[in-house]
């Protein structure tokens, strides 16, 4: 009966407020990049897009999943009692994070020329990804103070802080966006060149990111400054003899970190990928063209059909906690029955997602958007389907990753990267398609990790 009551409720409501906050954060940074489109243009999306993404495939290598791994680590020695142990995990997390943070963007400076002219080959973007190196290491400090509070029971601070970062957000791009645009303006009359104040309308929104990032890090260190006295009292009552070094808890970090830091890149990676092959293979184009055509895509088809796949993906994170459990606990037969019920859950929502935003593209677009409707409406038409096969791709990753299988689960999601990588330059060379053929590309994606995922899934529930 116990394990009948737990299957009891949707995979919505099964993280409780957590989740509610999970929702309402991606919700509210998905529907922040309408009014930004608006502001911007499809031109200066496309820079924006350019820059964001690659900035968050460094998120994704570094601080994406510092929290969830320094969080463990501390559980861990708190729950033994080792308080001085878990300080030093937080120590040594910090420490890691900051000069991680300096030493990268260092880099990045250097090499964002390279990185923004040669391999995303739009020189516009480059303000904008500028504006990105400082938020990266702003990211990666909160990292370390999420942790922290993760590995002492609460996460809380990490939904109150998101929830903090996402509304300055969403006031601040379109502040300075404005400020900026503004000013992008008068350049591009001075120097005859209109795209220019596009540019820096991407450098505007860009900013406001950071403010909104930092904004949080400072409610973290403020959080962290109150409940710290409370900690060093149980770090003075800490008997541990044996505390940790440092050195030895980064090694430990990093050798946790890497499975999940992978996993997250390349599923969430075939954005920055598909525009540098976009823009490789149609480099005859003018980047004002190459910027609006991907502008479009991004702005319009990717956000819209971003909101229900960040729905399905907190759906996916709390069917993962369940059903990890029942997994370690040997409950084979009632996992079984709650990847059942959750893959028709999945179904359901996803699947009224898409048949919503077919059936209406046309009004969406129109109503929220500014700019070229006609291509807009034709990617959501034919590339809505592709958040059904993002449900099933997140649901089977997270069943997967309950048997343990996180490296065959990365595996597979790199497969599906070079498969849909390889289809996008195949339709680029051999048709007229076009940006259509990214909206191709991505639905292929998911439906090859899901394949392949599903495929192994019978073997591990056999």
């Amino acid at each position: 009966m116990g394990e009948k009551r737990r299957r009891n409720g949707s995979l919505i409501t099964k993280g409780g407020l957590i989740s509610a906050f999970s929702i309402g954060v991606a919700l509210l940074l998905l529907i922040r990049q309408i009014p930004v489109t608006n502001l911007i243009g499809d031109e200066g999306m496309g820079y924006f897009a350019g820059a964001y993404q690659l900035y968050m495939v460094f998120v994704f290598l570094t601080a994406y999943s510092i929290p969830t791994a320094m969080g463990k680590m501390i559980a861990l020695r708190v729950n033994r009692g080792q308080y001085k142990n878990a300080g030093q995990v937080f120590k040594a997390g910090f420490y890691f994070c900051l000069i991680l943070g300096v030493v990268i963007g260092i880099l990045l400076l250097l090499f964002s020329g390279v990185l923004i002219e040669q391999l995303l080959k739009l020189p516009l973007s480059k303000l904008a990804f500028l504006c990105f190196i400082p938020t990266l290491l702003v990211v990666l400090v909160s990292g370390a103070f999420l942790g922290f509070f993760q590995g002492m029971g609460s996460m809380m601070p990490t939904s109150v802080s998101k929830l903090v970062s996402a509304v300055i957000q969403f006031v601040m791009c379109l502040v300075i966006g404005y400020m900026v645009l503004s000013y992008g303006e008068k350049v591009a009359v001075v120097l005859n060149e209109n795209s220019y104040a596009s540019a820096f309308g991407a450098t505007g929104i860009s900013l406001g990111i950071l403010i909104g990032e930092i904004f949080a890090l400072v409610f973290l260190v403020l959080l962290y400054m109150a409940y710290n006295k409370s900690f060093k009292n149980q770090v003075i009552r800490d008997t541990t003899k044996n505390t940790e070094s440092i050195t030895e808890i980064i090694s430990m970090l990093l050798v946790s970190l890497l499975p999940f830091m992978v996993g997250a890149l390349m599923l969430h990676g075939n954005v920055i990928v598909n525009q540098i092959i976009y823009n490789h293979t149609m480099v005859a184009k003018e980047q004002l063209a190459l910027a609006t055509e991907f502008g479009i895509y991004y702005g319009k088809y990717h956000i819209l059909t971003g909101i229900p796949i960040a729905l399905l993906t907190v759906m996916a994170g709390n069917f993962s906690n369940v059903y990890g459990k029942l997994i370690a606990r040997e409950n084979y037969y009632h996992a079984k029955r709650f990847f059942s019920d959750g893959l028709k859950e999945i179904l359901i929502v996803s699947g009224v997602s898409a048949v919503i935003l077919i059936l209406f593209a046309g009004p969406f677009i129109e109503i929220f958007y500014k700019g070229d409707s006609v291509t807009a409406i034709k990617m959501m038409r034919i590339g809505s389907v592709a958040v059904v096969f993002y449900g099933l791709a997140l649901l089977t990753k997270a069943a997967l990753w309950g048997h343990g299988k996180i490296w065959i689960s990365n595996i597979t999601i790199i497969i599906g990267l070079v498969i849909s990588a390889l289809l996008l330059k195949i339709l680029l060379i051999t048709t007229d398609l076009g940006i259509l053929a990214v909206v191709i590309a991505n639905i292929v994606f998911p439906l090859i990790i899901f394949t392949e995922n599903i495929l192994i899934l019978r073997k591990c529930q056999e």
